[in-house]
């Protein structure tokens, strides 16, 4: 005989210790996800459970290693992440597109060719291939991977993390409270969240030891917009 009492999924226990873990109030986690604000509860409660898409940001918002559980309920496998590699590059022109099929669904992919830059600022280039949800690339020819030899936005995109960045948008006005990529006067690649304090753009790090940087684009030059990264243990 039952009880009557209501035994949640692990999928929404693991959400409501991911935000909590996060510091985040329900309302906060829509906001950083772009959800309704109801949506984190109903997630919680397991009423409804989020989209591949969600899975996927929630992913990113964990780092390594709670990142794996959330992608693999996106449909992401591990072997699929293993095609990953470290280093810089552009999405060719022609991306090669395939199906990768999951337990739950079939999974558009892109497999990009890579021009990897081992050191971006002498230009030495290597070859490899990454693969990646077709999801995570809205404008594959026109998206950029690159190393991060920095640690400002630490520990969300950490020192060695490799990020994605859509070069199709450089305004500061579309990059409002976004991650961006963007070169500083010594042509050293670096991420920021761009933020506008009263008529002044600033670039704000997650690393409290690093001050906030007024930009300007005289001095610096906006890459794009980070769509996405992964780091390494």
């Amino acid at each position: 005989m039952s009880n009557g009492k209501f035994f949640k999924p692990d999928w929404a226990e693991r959400i409501t210790k991911f935000r909590e873990g996060q510091g985040l109030s329900q309302a906060a986690l829509a906001k950083r996800l772009n959800v309704s604000p109801m949506a984190p509860s109903r997630w919680e409660r397991g009423i409804n459970e989020p989209s591949s898409e969600i899975y996927m940001q929630l992913g990113k918002m964990a780092g390594n290693p709670e990142c794996w559980y959330f992608w693999q309920r996106g449909g992401l496998s591990r072997e699929d992440i293993d095609n990953v590699v470290s280093g810089f590059g552009a999405g060719s022109p022609e991306p090669h597109a395939r199906t990768i099929a999951s337990s739950a669904t079939a999974q558009q992919f892109f497999t990009l060719p890579l021009a990897i830059y081992s050191d971006f600022q002498s230009g030495k280039l290597e070859e490899d291939t990454i693969t990646v949800p077709a999801a995570w690339c809205p404008n594959p020819d026109r998206t950029i991977c690159a190393r991060i030899h920095e640690d400002g936005m630490a520990p969300i995109v950490g020192e060695g993390f490799v990020v994605a960045v859509d070069t199709t948008i450089t305004q500061p006005s579309e990059l409002q409270n976004a991650l961006v990529a963007v070169l500083n006067p010594s042509n050293l690649l670096i991420v920021r969240c761009l933020a506008q304090y009263g008529d002044t753009d600033m670039l704000i790090a997650e690393n409290r030891r690093r001050q906030p940087i007024p930009y300007n684009s005289r001095d610096w030059r906006i890459v794009g917009k980070v769509i996405w990264w992964i780091g390494r243990p």
